[in-house]
């Protein structure tokens, strides 16, 4: 493990690379409610958006290249700023980001250091992180959970390739008994691991990791499975190919399987999935790929305006937020946020549950002592009520205002003073910021 030091990637994105220019965001209305904004750094020939924050849109990571460099990026966003940074290790040679985890305060990615050795990386706090278990000649980092615990997959000396875990300092190898090979793909908050490879008889199937307890994943009739995501309720995602050679995608359960394929289509590959069940990936219909979003039986197609084709790669929990890349009319590719809007009345109410349950639980508080403490919070309440009641009587003008207000009084910077302070903050002017964007923004 090599440690690289550079500066904190949170104040690095706020404090230096604060530049909108550094970035093409072009937004698209195909319908009223999907939203979408093409992501291309400026100068760059293509971009991939690969992850996203499980909380909210804020925070979306991939990769591309600028015209001679293979970078990544993490672009966080909102309605008031547009926070873009480049992603490359001190002295590597390119870069691709492949998750971000705001709990874990890092992210993750894999590239080529300076001698041209394949190596994931961690960035946190102020280091990047290189990430090549002892004696292993390549790894590739591909998830991490909320604490910081990273999975991916590498080469070891022997030419074998396997699944690594690494937490605090540690490697842990990931390789299913009798296996010949495995890749760990996914990692959630319990510590489920999933991923693919080859078991003894050279099949290809998917596992589950549980407690250093391994099953097999492979739908019945199947000839091959890969396991690419799992939520904290253990549900997996991935996609093979059925008895038929046909690509599909799958849901796997405690112990039922369910094969993702629109009717009529000729292939599905499923790529991520949240933690309310909400499946992402894309399809082909014989004509065109187009990325989708799977919700208990239904698929909802995304495919910006004038492209030719979509993937999408990753969701966030609220199931609102949808990344992913594709190809434009010009045939060049592009990464994408698409928002999903939900209603405003559903919106605010949500944003009342989280003030009520964060208060209760300490998270959030008045910013001053005592009494006045306690008038602050009711006023910062009183506000989000009004908020409601404007939305409810179709006063969207006053209830813009009055949510800008609320923002402003929640933000961090004066004037006007903050109503509201506490480790939940963030996360209430995120959903905050949503409603913004979406009821608000022209």
């Amino acid at each position: 493990m090599k440690i690289l030091q550079t500066k904190s990637w949170r104040p690095l994105l706020i404090a230096f690379l604060c530049m909108v220019t550094c970035l093409t965001f072009v937004t698209i209305c195909r319908a009223a409610e999907l939203h979408y904004t093409e992501m291309l750094p400026q100068g760059w020939t293509a971009a991939y958006a690969t992850g996203i924050d499980s909380l909210g849109s804020q925070c979306v990571v991939g990769y591309g290249n600028d015209g001679t460099t293979n970078k990544g990026f993490i672009i966080c966003s909102g309605s008031f700023a547009v926070m873009v940074a480049i992603i490359l290790p001190p002295g590597w040679l390119e870069a691709y980001a492949t998750g971000v985890n705001v709990n874990a305060m890092g992210l993750i990615g894999y590239g080529k250091d300076a001698l041209g050795v394949n190596k994931g990386f961690f960035y946190s706090g102020e280091t990047f992180i290189e990430l090549l278990p002892s004696g292993w000649s390549e790894a590739y980092a591909t998830g991490i959970n909320d604490s910081g615990i990273v999975v991916g997959y590498g080469t070891d000396g022997a030419g074998v390739t396997k699944g690594f875990v690494y937490s605090g300092g540690s490697y842990s190898e990931v390789l299913p008994p009798g296996w010949n090979n495995a890749s760990a793909t996914g990692i959630n908050n319990s510590g489920v691991i999933v991923g693919y490879g080859k078991d003894a008889a050279g099949e290809n199937k998917g596992f589950i990791c549980s407690a250093s307890v391994y099953f097999d994943l492979l739908p019945s009739g199947w000839s091959e499975a890969y396991a690419t995501g799992v939520n904290d309720s253990g549900v997996v995602v991935g996609y093979g190919k059925d008895g038929a050679g046909v690509t599909k995608g799958f849901v796997y359960s405690s112990g039922t399987y369910v094969a993702l394929l629109p009717s009529g289509w000729i292939s599905a590959t499923a790529s991520g999935i949240n933690n309310t069940g909400k499946v992402v990936g894309w399809a082909n219909d014989g004509t065109i790929t187009q990325g989708f979003v799977y919700d208990e039986g239904t698929y909802r197609f995304l495919l910006p305006d004038g492209w030719v084709e979509s993937h999408a790669t990753a969701i966030n929990d609220d199931g609102d937020v949808v990344v992913g890349y594709g190809m434009d009319a010009d045939y060049v590719t592009k990464g994408f946020i698409v928002r999903i809007a939900i209603p405003f009345d559903i919106q605010i109410m949500k944003i009342i549950d989280f003030y009520d349950s964060s208060i209760k639980d300490g998270t959030l508080y008045g910013v001053k002592k005592g009494n006045g403490a306690e008038k602050k919070l009711n006023k910062f309440k009183q506000m989000l009520v009004d908020i409601q009641y404007l939305i409810w009587d179709g006063n969207i003008a006053d209830a813009c205002q009055e949510l800008n207000d609320a923002y402003k009084r929640a933000d961090g910077i004066k004037p006007p003073a903050d109503y509201v302070s506490g480790p939940a903050v963030t996360e209430l002017e995120n959903m905050i910021d949503v409603l913004i964007n979406d009821m608000c923004m022209p």
